[in-house]
């Protein structure tokens, strides 16, 4: 699995055109990692770079920036810009220094980007929430079909862009409800701790 990721940073860093200077707009959920995956692909294309975390999970960027003065990156490469959507995100996007626009978060949040953007003609790239189907077929295990789909809901919270959120099932499966069970039991719903959910942004 690492060495896939790696492959994808490699294509990344082997097609990415020179920007003078590159906006990634970052999540709330997995902020250092989306962070990590956007500006070190920037960087290695010789771009600066303003990271702009959210404004619920930013520790972890500013961790990052740290880091990066550690290991020697000059001033002024890697810019972390923390505040308000409204206040920074927005005026930043449409900043007429800014060549390139990247953002991960709502679907609502990336039209406002894209528009921003759009009297510039700059690129913009947008990962946004989706609908993510589980397709249950009639020769399934029926209760290992059931546990994936409630891990897919639950995992994380919810608090990710792939959270299943339609289920196709077989129409031999329409009349078992098995959820209620699995939902109930900790034992089977191993995300689960002591049967409660908390919010995970606290980063």
């Amino acid at each position: 699995m690492f060495s896939s990721y790696v492959l994808v940073l490699l294509i990344l860093i082997l097609t990415l055109k020179h920007y003078t200077l590159y906006l990634y707009l970052c999540c709330k959920n997995y902020p250092l990692l989306m962070a990590t995956w956007k500006v070190a692909p920037a960087l290695a294309a010789g771009c600066t770079a303003v990271l702009k975390p959210s404004e619920l999970a930013s520790v972890t960027c500013l961790e990052l920036a740290d880091i990066c003065k550690e290991v020697g990156l000059p001033s002024g490469v890697l810019n972390i810009v923390t505040r308000l959507g409204p206040d920074a995100g927005a005026p930043l996007s449409a900043h007429p220094d800014v060549y390139k626009v990247a953002f991960t978060g709502s679907f609502e949040t990336g039209k406002k980007i894209m528009a921003s953007a759009a009297p510039m003609v700059k690129p913009v790239t947008l990962e946004l929430g989706g609908k993510s189907p589980i397709v249950v077929f009639d020769d399934v295990d029926i209760d290992k079909a059931v546990e994936w789909t409630l891990f897919g809901c639950f995992w994380t919270n919810g608090q990710i862009c792939s959270a299943t959120s339609r289920l196709l099932i077989h129409v031999n499966y329409l009349l078992l409800n098995p959820c209620h069970r699995y939902y109930n039991s900790a034992s089977c719903c191993f995300w689960l701790i002591n049967n409660s959910t908390t919010c995970i942004v606290t980063l």
